[in-house]
């Protein structure tokens, strides 16, 4: 296909090239989603193989195919801070395999760690190379995602303690998806000025609750705290009050249904287990043991999977369930100044256009949900779509996306000149009254008119 053929200014829908992006974007999105999967999920009969390499060798095939073809259509690809630092922490917990104890899983952590850092990457390079436009729909593929994860939970039923969460997957990643999903919901209702976008959120809320995960509930109230306002901002106390009642009105429904177990759930895993017998799922114990392992080697760490070695009693936990604590404890003070600048890096550039879009909005309060749930449960493997988001937020900022909803669908009032006429270095180009005996095409002379400040007349 020529490239006049592919640029056509009045084409019905973006160009091949954006839809292939598109395409690969939310293969890459899938594959985030999916977390680890391998045959033998399906079938105990099955090999144990691992789906991520084959999908991995799969995407970056059709991107290659994809970059060779479209490079000469693509826009220059923006730049934002952090994936250097990103790729210093990675390639530091992977240098620590080197000097990890004997027993240590390194083969399993340095295969996560490696694929963590090509599907983050794959991410960023399409994200930075496609338009605006296009990326957006992450936020549709995300509500799609929630509902099935919704559906997909209900339908399998409680497991362990009551909890709920989608085959294949725990009640930690349960919650993480139902509130991604609430926020893609928020961003719509804000930018498209669809209440009906609102409508899933109570769904989305009680698959929240149901999952148990208790870390995960606290994320999502620290981040509703820190963007509260911006929020409210973007819906408008109309959705936001809506949102209220609908939430309200289907949480009392659902409380009162099946002799009141929902709510039996809720006053047994959050009120009784946390407040009244103090359980902690052992992450005190965690904390201790890592910080432990940490002032025994401060500078560069125990080493990878040095946790599961060294813990007061090795193998009662597979990780630290702590993103900060594993990074200090197996990759020491080294790899926490990575991380640490990694994320700031992000987070800075996310804020480098003022003022701070709707889509740059919602993407940093995912990744700020997601990092801080990251401090409660998950692998380093698990923190993959924290900086899915951290990188969608910091690119869209980048791209200096001017979608604002206050804006969006009203018109714009332009301050009226008088008779409408032209404007000729800061004078109105008014025609001079033509002389009786002058021809009726007579040339146009400027004359100066006083004007406002805001462009009317005086």
């Amino acid at each position: 296909m020529s490239k006049s053929i592919l640029m056509k200014p009045n084409r019905p829908g973006p160009p091949l090239f954006e839809r292939l992006g598109a395409g690969l974007l939310l293969l890459v999105f899938i594959a985030m989603m999916a977390g680890r999967f391998s045959l033998d999920r399906l079938s105990p009969s099955l090999p144990s193989a691992d789906l991520r390499l084959v999908l991995l060798y799969g995407i970056v095939l059709l991107a290659l195919i994809w970059f060779n073809g479209a490079r000469e259509h693509l826009p220059k690809p923006v730049m934002f801070g952090g994936s250097g630092l990103f790729l210093a922490w990675a390639a530091w917990l992977a240098f620590s395999a080197g000097w990890a104890p004997a027993g240590a899983r390194t083969s399993d952590t340095l295969l996560d760690v490696a694929l963590l850092v090509a599907f983050t990457l794959m991410a960023w390079m399409l994200m930075r190379r496609l338009p605006a436009e296009v990326t957006d729909r992450i936020w549709k593929w995300m509500i799609v995602a929630a509902m099935i994860y919704f559906v997909l939970a209900m339908a399998a039923g409680p497991g362990a303690q009551g909890r709920y969460a989608a085959p294949g997957g725990g009640p930690n990643v349960f919650v993480r998806v139902m509130v991604l999903g609430a926020i893609a919901s928020l961003y719509f209702s804000s930018t498209k000025k669809k209440a009906w976008a609102l409508l899933p959120i109570p769904f989305f809320a009680v698959g929240a609750a149901l999952s148990g995960s208790r870390g995960g509930l606290l994320s999502a109230l620290l981040v509703l705290v820190i963007f509260f306002i911006p929020i409210v901002r973007s819906l408008g106390w109309g959705k936001i009050l809506l949102l209220a009642f609908g939430s309200a009105t289907s949480g009392w429904f659902l409380l009162t249904q099946n002799n009141g177990q929902l709510w039996k759930f809720i006053e047994e895993r959050y009120i009784q287990q946390t407040f009244v017998e103090g359980y902690r799922s052992g992450r005190d114990t965690i904390a201790e043991d890592a910080i432990r392992l940490y002032q025994q080697s401060p500078v560069i760490g125990t080493g990878m999977d040095g946790y599961y070695v060294l813990q007061d009693d090795p193998g009662t936990f597979e990780y630290p369930h702590n993103l900060v604590l594993a990074t200090m404890a197996e990759a020491g003070t080294v790899g926490l100044v990575f991380l640490l600048a990694c994320f700031a890096a992000l987070v800075m550039g996310t804020w480098r256009v003022r003022p701070v879009q709707p889509s740059v909005l919602y993407a940093a309060g995912a990744g700020f949900y997601l990092g801080f749930t990251s401090l409660f449960s998950g692998d380093y493997y698990d923190t993959r779509l924290m900086w899915f988001f951290l990188g969608f937020a910091a690119v869209q900022a980048a791209k200096g996306v001017k979608d604002s909803p206050s804006l969006e669908g009203i018109p714009i009032p332009q301050p009226a000149l008088q008779h409408q006429q032209p404007v000729v270095a800061g004078c109105l180009k008014n025609p001079s009254p033509p002389a009786p005996d002058s021809p009726a095409n007579a040339a146009m002379t400027p004359t100066c008119t006083a004007r406002s400040s805001a462009g009317f007349d005086l």
